[in-house]
């Protein structure tokens, strides 16, 4: 007799909500949002001669 684990493979059909290369370049946009974000917060603290973020950092 064979015994099985109940497990299964990648062969079973099952995918994830996005393609790898979707899931990809949908973190990598994330990414470059939340870089952005930061950049002008200090762009924009530099304006108000630090007062907000670089305040409080530093």
């Amino acid at each position: 007799m064979e015994e099985s684990t109940g497990l299964k493979g990648k062969s079973g059909g099952a995918r994830g909500l996005f393609s790898g290369r979707a899931a990809t370049w949908l973190a990598l946009a994330a990414l470059a949002i939340s870089v952005g974000h930061v950049v002008y917060a200090v762009w924009r603290d530099h304006i108000n001669n630090g007062e907000g973020l670089l305040n409080v950092l530093g």
